[in-house]
């Protein structure tokens, strides 16, 4: 359903800590190679993960279009990163007892939502567990923008419904810069450099646009598994 002419995608992973696994990038095939190697782990530090994604919004997201989070966990928050950076474990939160974990994803998430970010979240909860239940309806940019998923196997079901309320529909015949987005708008030139040596299973390059356009808009990926086969190559495109 995305389009990877004009939307792009990143991926942050939480646990103990936050991890960017993807910055925001049209390579649609990276992200899902990236999502089938991520694995779970004891401890669910959401308000980093939500801080994580929220930063990587604000600094390669383009102002001009909508920006989104899809926040999926199967625990509620009880790991957060304190001021002084260190590792607090916060105890099991109860319907009457928040913690400072669940306050803390909450705070990161308002702020998300007061950077214009809309929050879909989707919970792999037990019927019993209302206390999380109503935690990601409440990180949620609208109670109907949460969605329960106690079966796993009803997770592409749910991604395809947020996918499509998410996508919107490129006008028809228009597939150039100018043609979206108004003759008054910069093209812009990409030139990319080499791909860096593999560093944690991820290669790494920097791309400019030679013509100062101050958007990504077609932003080739800055990042990409050490397992591709374009590594070496260097790249001039424009976009027609």
């Amino acid at each position: 359903l995305f389009d990877n002419e004009t939307q792009k995608v990143g991926l942050v992973k939480f646990n103990y800590a936050s991890t960017l696994l993807s910055s925001l990038t049209s390579d649609f095939d990276f992200i899902k190679s990236q999502i089938s190697g991520i694995s779970t782990d004891s401890y669910t530090n959401m308000g980093e993960g939500i801080r994580e994604a929220k930063e990587e919004s604000a600094d390669n997201g383009r102002v001009d279009v909508d920006q989104y989070i899809v926040l999926l966990s199967d625990g509620v928050p009880n790991m957060m990163i304190n001021q002084s950076g260190d590792s607090v474990i916060c105890p099991q939160p109860t319907p009457a007892n928040s913690t400072d974990c669940t306050d803390y994803a909450l705070e990161m998430a308002d702020e998300a939502k007061a950077n214009g970010i809309k929050i879909f979240t989707i919970g792999t909860y037990s019927q019993n567990d209302t206390f999380g239940e109503q935690l990601m309806k409440d990180i949620a940019s609208d109670e109907n923008m949460y969605y329960s998923s106690p079966e796993f196997a009803t997770l592409e079901e749910i991604y395809n419904q947020i996918a499509e309320k998410i996508c919107k529909e490129k006008p028809k015949g228009k597939t150039s810069y100018n043609e979206l987005y108004g003759n008054n708008f910069c093209e812009p030139l990409w030139s990319c450099g080499q791909w860096s040596e593999c560093d944690v299973d991820v290669r790494t390059r920097v791309c400019d646009d030679r013509n100062f356009c101050g958007t990504n808009y077609l932003k080739p990926s800055e990042s990409a598994g050490c397992n591709l086969s374009s590594f070496g190559e260097s790249s001039d495109k424009t976009f027609d």
